[in-house]
């Protein structure tokens, strides 16, 4: 194999024998080499084809964006996962985890935590899937040397679970009716262009399936900071505006009460969206 794109001394983009585009990580496997080079194959940990294009497509954007050690961090994690659970999770998990923690990451690097409202519910539900999501933790702490909130074990739990339901499961269904009804309000409601290929619209997307699920079990996130609250709508009235419309939508079809945190959280990606648009 020889190197075709090199992300970092540990990370490169190569081609197998069937000219599939494959990722490899590896410990010092690209260390003082270039595009062109051969790899060591005994130095190699991990190698994934993933079938979708769409997903190799999103990865390659992915190492782009973000620090390349969230993503080494995130496949081990994954790995552990596959392997503690005895299962093959969803190929869409190698995007949408790294992409998390690194958001997670650079969040509480200035300053920002986010509570969990799922978490006592994942503890007690999910205990198994609980132990990856502290194994996550333990592993961020040690690689990264940031020791991230029992909150973002819960998450990382989610984007295991996510990626372990099966598409035809009730709770997926429910969940992807309304993720498509309010992407449907986006689109045409306040008319912006959705980039269904870029980081924006996945991360978008996520949190669509995070407020879902609040939404089926009536649960609400709550962080009580007003000062945010009345600084962003005064800075971004037009993506409060279009919170509150998603807000009203759900409030008359689901009665389910939208509070001043969750449309905060919906106006920062609509404000991403027109900042993309």
């Amino acid at each position: 194999m020889k190197i075709y794109k090199k992300y970092n001394n540990n990370v490169v983009q190569t081609y197998d024998d069937d000219l599939k585009e494959v990722i490899v990580i590896g410990s010092g496997i690209a260390y003082n080499k270039n595009p062109g080079s051969w790899i060591d194959e005994k130095q190699i940990e991990k190698r994934f084809v993933l079938q979708d294009t769409y997903q190799q497509e999103m990865i390659s954007r992915l190492l782009r964006e973000i620090p390349v050690e969230h993503f080494e961090v995130s496949e081990k994690i994954i790995s552990f996962a596959e392997e503690y659970l005895n299962t093959v999770l969803n190929e869409s998990i190698h995007v949408t985890l790294a992409d998390h923690i690194s958001f997670t990451l650079t969040r509480l690097e200035n300053g920002y935590s986010v509570n969990n409202p799922l978490l006592w519910d994942i503890k007690n539900l999910y205990e198994k899937e609980f132990v990856v999501g502290l194994y996550a933790l333990d592993l961020i702490e040690k690689r990264l040397h940031i020791r991230l909130p029992e909150d973002e074990a819960g998450f990382v739990v989610i984007h295991v679970i996510d990626a372990k339901l099966n598409q035809q499961n009730l709770a997926v269904s429910n969940i992807m009716k309304i993720t498509g009804q309010i992407m449907k309000i986006v689109k045409y409601q306040l008319k912006l262009d959705l980039q269904e290929d870029s980081l924006i619209y996945n991360r978008f997307l996520t949190h669509l399936k995070f407020f879902a699920q609040r939404i089926l079990k009536d649960e609400h996130v709550n962080f009580g900071d007003e000062d945010i609250m009345k600084s962003f709508i005064k800075n971004y009235p037009e993506a409060f505006e279009g919170a509150q419309y998603i807000a009203q939508f759900v409030e008359d079809n689901y009665e389910y009460k939208v509070n001043d945190e969750e449309k905060l959280y919906l106006a920062v990606h609509i404000q991403r969206l027109i900042r993309n648009d």
